[in-house]
């Protein structure tokens, strides 16, 4: 049997359910989602970068959850790729985890999947842009090929 390494998470991969290919080189997946994350900036996971890159984010929600539904969310939230831990306080909601794997979005998605009510005030909403904008950017800047910056010639090929 064949035995891959996900170059997302770094799992042992023995199925190619999902594969894609990048350069004429196939890789192999452990999960949709590692592989959509891979497609999405291929970059950032080929070049020897550090890949772990911790977050924690605390979600407000309307009302405190009751305990039953605080093991169910609890989880749910572990249960994708890169949560590290989950804290459940009252109205809070803290999620520790790995952006290289998952992001504050996806969390988002998640918890409105799990029918957690979260708050939507035109401030949460602004934040949670804001959020999923830096994400965005730090992720893509990591993506990015060594070159030319303002006190450093662009490396020779």
């Amino acid at each position: 049997m064949k035995i891959k390494q996900c170059p997302v998470c770094e799992m042992q991969v023995s199925s190619n359910q999902y594969s894609s290919q990048h350069h004429g080189i196939e890789y192999w997946f452990c999960s949709t989602q590692c592989q959509q994350s891979f497609l999405a900036r291929p970059r950032l996971y080929l070049k020897p970068t550090r890949k772990v890159m911790l977050k924690s984010r605390v979600f407000h929600v309307v009302k405190p959850l009751p305990a039953a539904e605080q093991q169910s969310v609890r989880t749910m939230l572990l249960g994708l790729m890169g949560v590290r831990a989950v804290e459940i306080q009252g109205i809070h909601i803290k999620v520790t985890y790995n952006l290289l794997e998952t992001c504050a979005r996806l969390l988002v998605q998640t918890l409105k999947d799990a029918g957690v009510a979260l708050r939507t005030s035109w401030l949460d909403k602004w934040k949670w842009s804001w959020v999923y904008d830096m994400e965005e950017n730090a992720l893509n800047n990591l993506a990015e090929p060594e070159g030319a910056c303002c006190n450093k010639p662009p490396t020779k090929r």
